[in-house]
């Protein structure tokens, strides 16, 4: 994983423990620990498709009523949109 532009990473509950950091190439990793697996990383800019990133990014969770606990990620695109990213 490249060195981290960002932050210390936050948290992502929903799945395995894991964290996510926006490095200095514009994309946003994620570091994830399945259980009784090995640790992965896996470049959720590129595997979404979504815009390369000009902020740090917030992972959080979230429980909403009739849905399964999903993670996401928000954060400020290069062109200023913010975008957020979730899997659940």
């Amino acid at each position: 994983m490249p060195p981290s532009a960002s932050p210390p990473p936050s948290p992502a509950k929903a799945r395995p423990p894991a964290s996510c950091t926006g490095p200095a190439g514009r994309h946003i990793e994620e570091l994830a620990l399945p259980s009784g697996g090995a640790w992965q990383a896996d470049d959720l800019t590129a595997v979404s498709g979504a815009p390369d990133t000009a902020s740090a990014p917030f992972g959080y969770t979230t429980s909403l009523t009739g849905q399964v606990p999903a993670a996401r990620v928000v954060y400020r695109a290069a062109g200023n949109d913010i975008e957020e990213l979730s899997a659940g």
